[in-house]
C-alpha cells in the first residue's frame, strides 16, 4: 500500500466515525476528513464502500435518548 492509499483510508475512516456519531453536513465533514468538497467524498465513499453517505449515516446513527437523571421527579 502506498502512502497515498494509506492517507485515503485514513481519511475514509474519519468520515464514517463522524458519520456514525454525528449530523454534521456532508460538506462539513469532507472539509474536516481533508477532501476537496462533498462531491468528490460522495462519489468515492460510494466507489469504495458501495453505499451512499447518507445510507451509511442511517445505518450506524445512535439514536440519542434522554435518560430520567435530567427530568425533576413526577409529582
Amino acid at each position: 500500500m502506498t502512502l497515498a492509499e494509506k492517507l485515503g483510508e485514513i481519511r475514509l475512516n474519519a468520515v464514517k466515525a463522524r458519520l456514525g456519531r454525528t449530523f454534521l453536513p456532508f460538506a462539513l465533514i469532507a472539509s474536516q476528513c481533508g477532501f476537496p468538497n462533498a462531491n468528490s467524498l460522495r462519489n468515492l465513499f460510494k466507489r469504495r464502500f458501495g453505499i451512499s453517505l447518507r445510507d451509511y449515516r442511517k445505518q450506524r446513527a445512535r439514536p440519542v435518548t434522554r435518560t430520567s437523571g435530567n427530568r425533576p421527579p413526577a409529582s
